[in-house]
């Protein structure tokens, strides 16, 4: 005899019907959660090679320039200049890259995807707890606006 799901012992009705399936909801958007975080983990990571590696190679040649000009009352000046020079260059070589853009646009992407889930997670337990949802509050707030400007302008017309 083949065991049944875990979804067919649910109750089939009332209140723990609702919070069986918003525990299993949550479990779902907890999980894919997780898994975006993972994979924003490993673009970070990837982001932050990128950077450093950058931070070293101009800081290697700007090293290199400082130490061939002389030591008079201009170096300190001159010092600032070779390592704006040096890490401007880079940096706009590395923010251009094509591999940057690729790194820099998936590690965004997972965070909005975190971000989406936690969101999806909260609206879940609102739901739960039987209060409104984000898209009531916002519809609630423009009805509160419209009449707040039809009242201003009533009062503006002396009728109010």
């Amino acid at each position: 005899m083949a065991k049944p799901a875990w979804t067919d012992m649910l109750p089939q009705a009332g209140p723990a019907r609702a919070a069986a399936e918003n525990a299993r909801r949550i479990s779902g958007e907890l999980a894919e959660a997780s898994r975006a975080m993972l994979e924003l983990g490993a673009h970070m990571a990837e982001y932050y090679e990128q950077v450093a590696e950058t931070w070293a190679g101009a800081q290697k040649k700007a090293d290199a320039r400082i130490g061939r000009i002389p030591d008079d009352e201009e170096r300190p000046d001159a010092e600032r200049r070779v390592w704006i020079d040096m890490f401007d260059g880079d940096f706009t070589d590395l923010f251009d890259s094509e591999r940057f853009g690729r790194t820099y646009g998936e590690m965004l992407k997972k965070e909005m995807e975190v971000t989406r889930r936690w969101g999806n997670i909260t609206s879940i337990l609102l739901e739960s707890a039987n209060l409104p949802s984000r898209r009531e509050l916002n519809e609630l707030a423009r009805e509160v606006h419209a009449l707040k400007r039809r009242i201003s302008r009533l009062e503006a017309d002396g009728r109010a």
